[in-house]
């Protein structure tokens, strides 16, 4: 089942040329799947951030469960993203792309959420972070293609891009 707080900030690289660069950077298989990954965590951290003051829902709880129960799948996929960004930018942009590409997925999920009612939306979300918490460990690229709509695909390496519609 899709959960409705979790969208994909779809095509974040291929809409932000600062970050992305040009329009050949592409992206390996395990680039993309650890991209998936750095967005599932990225609206997860913000949604439990903007759900802070209702501490009775504990949702940062939620969230330092997940990162703890997940860290070593969080910590792969952000050292494969990390990587895609040294070979397209360089070791000395990487850092700054990076921190970019972080910013706009943040900034992506914030504006996304800032639409809801917290009354409404946070005792929603715990039901969401709870069940990322349980996702088994090693599983959360499979948890994220069945609680995220599909995005945008970043084209692959060796593949050519589909035109845009």
């Amino acid at each position: 089942m899709r959960q409705g707080w979790v969208r994909v900030a779809a095509g974040v690289l291929a809409l932000s040329p600062a970050v992305a660069g040009a329009a050949t950077e592409c992206f390996t298989k395990a680039e993309q799947d650890a991209a998936v990954v750095r967005q599932l965590q990225m609206e997860m951290m913000t949604v439990a951030l903007a759900c802070r003051a209702y501490t009775n829902l504990g949702t940062m709880d939620y969230y330092n469960r997940f990162v703890e129960r997940h860290r070593p799948q969080l910590q792969t996929s952000m050292k494969v993203v990390q990587a895609h960004f040294k070979r397209y930018h360089g070791a000395d942009s990487a850092v700054s792309r990076q921190e970019k590409y972080d910013t706009l997925l943040a900034n992506a999920a914030s504006n996304r959420n800032m639409e809801f009612n917290g009354d409404v939306f946070c005792p929603r979300i715990v039901k969401a972070l709870a069940s990322a918490v349980a996702a088994e460990p090693g599983t959360l690229l499979a948890y994220a293609a069945t609680n995220l709509p599909p995005g945008e695909d970043m084209p692959l390496c060796g593949k050519p891009a589909a035109p845009a519609i």
